[in-house]
């Protein structure tokens, strides 16, 4: 088998989307035996996507649309490279969705990106010393009045949901690294799994 790199044709002028967007349907190259493996998602929007695929031994691949002929290590490489990248997409997907977190006062949906995760920790550290209240309008609207039980509980469900992302990230880049194969990656599925 002969590893690809390759990009989409015009349908009707058979030229190279790097030649410029194609004017008809886009198509794959005119590659005997072509199998797609996958494309570079993570590139997305793009007007030449690139895809990974392979072909028999015996396959020309002089036409247009083939971007270049790669080893079967520089396909499996770029594949991890891809999947890492969709990994890290899913991980920040799930973790700037927030989490509903119960505060005695009904669920409470809090934030839980990098800023978001600073500001909890403050506050509870702030209201653990003083003993104090805080009131706050939260990004959705809603109002609240924070003691240091509450801004603990919070900071307590966004930490627990932290781990649980970091460790789904964590699996998910041990079975990447773990293939031996391009087409094992197809197997895995980054966008799955997540808290």
């Amino acid at each position: 088998m002969r590893y690809l790199r390759y990009t989409y044709v015009d349908a009707v002028t058979g030229i190279s989307a790097t030649a410029g967007t194609p004017r008809d349907a886009p198509r794959p190259p005119d590659v005997a035996g072509l199998m797609y493996l996958w494309a570079l998602e993570t590139e997305y929007p793009t007007e030449a996507p690139t895809f990974y695929g392979r072909a028999p031994d015996d396959t020309d691949l002089t036409v247009p649309g083939v971007l270049a002929e790669v080893t079967v290590a520089e396909c499996l490489a770029a594949g991890q490279r891809e999947w890492r990248a969709r990994a890290t997409e899913a991980f920040r997907r799930s973790r700037d969705a927030g989490l509903d977190v119960e505060t005695g006062g009904g669920p409470l949906h809090v934030e839980t990106d990098d800023p978001a995760l600073g500001q909890i920790r403050a506050l509870r550290d702030l209201l653990v010393d003083t003993g104090g209240t805080q009131a706050f309008v939260t990004r959705a609207g809603a109002r609240v009045v924070a003691d240091a039980a509450m801004m603990t509980t919070i900071h307590g469900a966004v930490a627990a949901r932290w781990q649980a992302l970091l460790a789904r990230e964590a699996a998910l880049y041990d079975a990447i690294d773990a293939c031996t194969a391009p087409a094992d990656l197809r197997a895995i599925d980054t966008a799955a799994g997540w808290p």
